[in-house]
C-alpha cells in the first residue's frame, strides 16, 4: 500500500513539473519578446551594449554606399565632438540636455528652452570665412566633449558635405527618428503655437487650417515638386525607389511631410559621412527606456559610464514636451498619414531592421 502511494505521488509530482516547465517556457518567451523591442531596461555596472533597435551606421548593409575619399584638411581642429541632428519633435532637446548633464560634456545654450544646443550654423549660417565665430560658441576644455543639437541638419541635404569640410570625418552623429505620423502631428501643433507668438516670420503655414487640411496641403506640395523632379505625372510613382532625386527637394522646415521622409535623409547621411560614426536611435526607445538609451548614446560618443542613481537623476526631466490635446486628434488623420508614409517607412524599416519607430 505504501509503495503504491509512493508511486502515485511520484507520478503526480512528475505531471506537476511538466506543467510548470511548459507554463514557464511560454511566459518567458512572451516576456523576452516584450522587452527585446527596445534596449534593455536595466543599466548595470557591466558594459552597456548597443543592440536591438539602436543601429550603428556601420551595421547596415547599405553602408558600402559611402566611399572614403581623401578630404582636404579640415577648416578647424576645434570642432564639436557630437552632433545630434534630429528629427524635429523627436526628443532631440531632451537627449542633448541629458548629455550635457554628464560631468565631462560641455553643452551650450542650455537655458534657451526648446532650442537648447541649436546653432543652425551648418544649415543657415554656413560661411567658411567665419569659422572662428562658430568655434567660439563652444566651451573648449581638455578632457571635456562639446556638441550641438540642431534639428535642421537631418533634412538639409548640404550639411553632411559641409560637416566634412569643416570638421573632417571624426564627429559623432546621432539621429533620433520618431514615428513620422506622430512627428507630423506634433510639428503641426508646435507651428500653431509659435506662429501665434510670431516666432515664425515669413512662413506660409496657415494657422487657420485644420490638421486634415494641413496634411493634404503639405503632401500635395511634396507630390507636385516630386513629380517635377522625376519628370513624371504618374500619381502612383514609387518615390522611395530613388532617394537621391528627393534628397534636396525641400530645405529644413519648409514642408511638414518631407521632414518625416527618413529613408531619404538617412540614406543621404550614410552615403556622405562615415557610417561607423553614425548612431540611429528610435525615439520610442528614448521615451520608454530613457536610462538605457542615454547610456548607449554616451557609450557611443565615448563618455565614461555613470552610476545608476546618477543616470536616473539626469533623465528625470522631459524637455520641450508638446502640450497639445491628444484626445482631439481624429483617427482618420492618423490613418491618412500612415497611408502616405507607408512606402517610405517600409523602405526605412527594412534598411534598419526595425519593427517600429
Amino acid at each position: 500500500m505504501r509503495l503504491w502511494l509512493s508511486r502515485r505521488w511520484k507520478i503526480l509530482l512528475l505531471i506537476f513539473m511538466i506543467i510548470f516547465l511548459f507554463t514557464w517556457s511560454f511566459i518567458s518567451k512572451k516576456l523576452f519578446h516584450h522587452v527585446s523591442k527596445y534596449p534593455q531596461t536595466s543599466y548595470t555596472a557591466t558594459k552597456w551594449s548597443l543592440k536591438t533597435e539602436i543601429r550603428r551606421g556601420s551595421d547596415l548593409h547599405y553602408h558600402s554606399q559611402f566611399h572614403s575619399i581623401t578630404d582636404p584638411k579640415p577648416l578647424t581642429n576645434l570642432c564639436p565632438h557630437v552632433f545630434i541632428i534630429g528629427s524635429r519633435k523627436g526628443g532631440t532637446t531632451s537627449l542633448y540636455q541629458y548629455l550635457s548633464a554628464h560631468p565631462h560634456f560641455n553643452g551650450i545654450r542650455l537655458d534657451w528652452g526648446p532650442v537648447a544646443g541649436e546653432t543652425w550654423w551648418l544649415s543657415q549660417e554656413y560661411d567658411e570665412n567665419k569659422v572662428s565665430e562658430y568655434i567660439q560658441l563652444f566651451h573648449h576644455e581638455e578632457g571635456f566633449m562639446t556638441g550641438e543639437a540642431t534639428v535642421d541638419y537631418l533634412v538639409n541635404c548640404k550639411v553632411p558635405r559641409r560637416l566634412r569640410t569643416l570638421c573632417g570625418l571624426h564627429a559623432k552623429i546621432i539621429m533620433l527618428l520618431r514615428d513620422p505620423t506622430h512627428r507630423f502631428i506634433s510639428d503641426y501643433y508646435m507651428r500653431l503655437h509659435i506662429n501665434t507668438k510670431r516666432y515664425y516670420p515669413g512662413s506660409d503655414f496657415n494657422t487657420s487650417a485644420s490638421l486634415s487640411e494641413t496634411i493634404e496641403r503639405e503632401y500635395n506640395k511634396f507630390i507636385t515638386r516630386a513629380h517635377r523632379q522625376f519628370n513624371s505625372t504618374n500619381k502612383h510613382i514609387f518615390f522611395a525607389a530613388d532617394w537621391k532625386k528627393l534628397k534636396c527637394l525641400f530645405r529644413e522646415a519648409q514642408n511638414l511631410f518631407y521632414e518625416g521622409l527618413y529613408y531619404v535623409h538617412v540614406q543621404n547621411w550614410l552615403s556622405s559621412y562615415p557610417p561607423q560614426n553614425i548612431l540611429i536611435v528610435p525615439s520610442g526607445a528614448l521615451f520608454s527606456d530613457t536610462v538605457a538609451t542615454v547610456a548607449g548614446v554616451m557609450e557611443f560618443v565615448g563618455l565614461e559610464k555613470l552610476s545608476v542613481s546618477k543616470m536616473e537623476d539626469i533623465t528625470r526631466s522631459i524637455y520641450n514636451y508638446g502640450s497639445y490635446d491628444r484626445s482631439s486628434i481624429k483617427e482618420k488623420d492618423i490613418k491618412r498619414l500612415n497611408e502616405l508614409y507607408r512606402p517610405f517607412n517600409q523602405q526605412l524599416l527594412h534598411l534598419l531592421k526595425w519593427e517600429k519607430f
